[in-house]
């Protein structure tokens, strides 16, 4: 019933129809969509959660309950269990997972690895990649991005020049600060996606290059606009309230600009094509019929590719951020993370990936930033492709979900005294890295992120070469260390600024 009134609707609103008329169809629509819900609760199986209010479903129990959200599903999922049912505005129903056994049984059930439609990116992209795609299209482009990295070695000792080349530029960049305090969203941000710019596009950009600081400027503040889990874009009639909405508004125009970059690679790219030469970034890919498949449009290839530059970016800048307020708070553990790399590499030149089995506690370290930082907080959504059971419970066609990472990282039955940051708990007793299945910083299951061995190698050369070369501390006269993030799609740290004190 609810897509024959929904196309209504539309065609009510493309042809001139008065607002008032429209208005009354949402609100029967609305309405009658909950009351066929409100049955469908007591005949089905469903998970636990709030009874919701009429049209609103449990709107006005978030906001009462206040905080942020992975905070708040928390708190809820103790009263009514890992699997949490929530009822947004317009019968958009979304289940909140809580604990390892749910995530990863949920992860692991390939009827719960879909995307939710999203019609605001349906209107603004050139297609639909890898990130939103679902079904055969998504199969073939992951496949596809996971073909490409294996070609160009990203991820494996054969990329690591290219990054260790990037972990240089910064280095010296830090160095021209002279001891001035430093923020480092922009320089983290800069550097990353260099490295992400060099397997997408072929290109390299100064960190003062107008274009691409807009271009990094319009990522952060996307990644901000958003929110966890990136619901908003994924919300009943999103598409039609974007104009009205001023971060939807604000998210298309950035997606537009964006689409217009790739339009101008994509158009050099084409007078420098020779489909009898092999691929040598992710756009020649896209134009080499070799590659192609008729699966998926080029249109389709061009989103990829801002995938690949938006996850790729935002996420390690963002761990890296964490990891050295993490470092100035704990300057104990700075320090022996500094003198285990003294010993194991000297002096005389950087970390290498190759140092990375003898660098135990450094390793130890940064997953321990993993946990505790929790970048994206409730992850990206999943959908139920069809009716499907989970944990006993029966998840309807279309249910979306959501997995509380935070709040994994943050069990403490799993994690003893979770809000301390301690290194040791990634150490076995004989000083070994360890790591627990409870541990998910890059997802699990089929959509786990395609991105994790470059990442983990750039999270390790960046961090391990810049405590190589500094020891970072608060500056004179600023504020206290705050651990408050700032929530969006990731969780970022609110913003701060640093020294960094070359070390001889």
């Amino acid at each position: 019933m609810a897509a024959p009134a929904l196309g209504t609707l539309l065609d009510a609103i493309s042809s001139g129809t008065s607002t008032t008329t429209v208005l009354v169809f949402v609100f029967v629509f609305l309405f009658v969509s909950w009351i066929l819900r409100r049955r469908d609760r007591t005949t089905r199986n469903l998970p636990p959660g709030p009874w919701p209010w009429p049209l609103l479903g449990n709107l006005p129990n978030l906001i009462a309950a206040g905080g942020e959200p992975h905070e708040m599903f928390l708190r809820l999922s103790k009263q009514y269990g890992p699997v949490l049912r929530i009822d947004l505005v317009g019968g958009k129903r979304i289940v909140v997972l809580h604990g390892y056994k749910a995530i990863y049984q949920a992860f692991n059930n390939p009827l719960l690895s879909d995307r939710p439609v999203s019609e605001v990116a349906r209107s603004i992209s050139p297609g639909i990649g890898v990130t939103i795609g679902s079904g055969q299209t998504w199969k073939t482009q992951r496949n596809l991005v996971m073909q490409f990295m294996r070609d160009f070695s990203i991820g494996r000792s054969g990329f690591e020049g290219s990054i260790a080349q990037e972990v240089k530029s910064l280095i010296q960049e830090f160095k021209s600060m002279k001891d001035k305090p430093i923020n480092t969203v922009h320089l983290f941000h800069s550097a990353i996606s260099n490295i992400i710019c060099a397997v997408v596009y072929g290109t390299r950009y100064d960190y003062d290059d107008p274009k691409f600081k807009e271009l990094l400027r319009q990522t952060i503040r996307t990644f901000e606009l958003l929110g966890s889990g990136g619901i908003l874009f994924f919300m009943p009639f999103a598409n039609l309230v974007a104009a009205f909405i001023p971060s939807l508004r604000e998210i298309s125009q950035n997606f537009r600009k964006y689409n217009a970059f790739v339009q101008e690679a994509l158009l050099w790219h084409r007078g420098a094509f020779d489909p009898q030469s092999d691929p040598t970034d992710f756009l020649y890919l896209c134009l080499n019929t070799e590659y192609r498949n008729r699966e998926v449009s080029m249109g389709d290839m061009m989103t990829t590719s801002g995938d690949l530059f938006f996850a790729g970016t935002e996420t390690t800048a963002t761990t890296l951020q964490w990891s050295l307020l993490y470092m100035m708070a704990n300057p104990e553990i700075q320090a022996r993370v500094q003198q285990e790399i003294d010993s194991v590499v000297g002096r005389d030149r950087l970390p290498q990936m190759s140092d990375k089995p003898n660098l135990p506690y450094t390793e130890a370290t940064m997953l321990e930033i993993q946990r505790i930082a929790n970048i994206v907080p409730l992850g990206l959504p999943h959908k139920a492709a069809e009716d499907t059971t989970l944990m006993g419970y029966t998840i309807p066609k279309g249910t979306i979900l959501l997995p509380n990472f935070w709040a994994l990282g943050r069990d403490p039955e799993v994690w003893p005294e979770p809000g301390l940051f301690k290194p040791e708990r990634f150490l076995d007793k004989d000083g070994h890295v360890t790591r627990k299945n409870e541990f998910m910083p890059f997802s699990v299951g089929r959509r786990m992120c395609l991105g994790e061995p470059l990442a983990k190698m750039e999270l390790f050369l960046f961090f391990s070469g810049l405590l190589h070369q500094f020891t970072f501390q608060r500056p004179d006269g600023a504020p206290p260390i705050s651990f408050k993030g700032s929530t969006g799609l990731t969780f970022a740290p609110v913003p701060f600024e640093m020294r960094a004190i070359v070390r001889t």
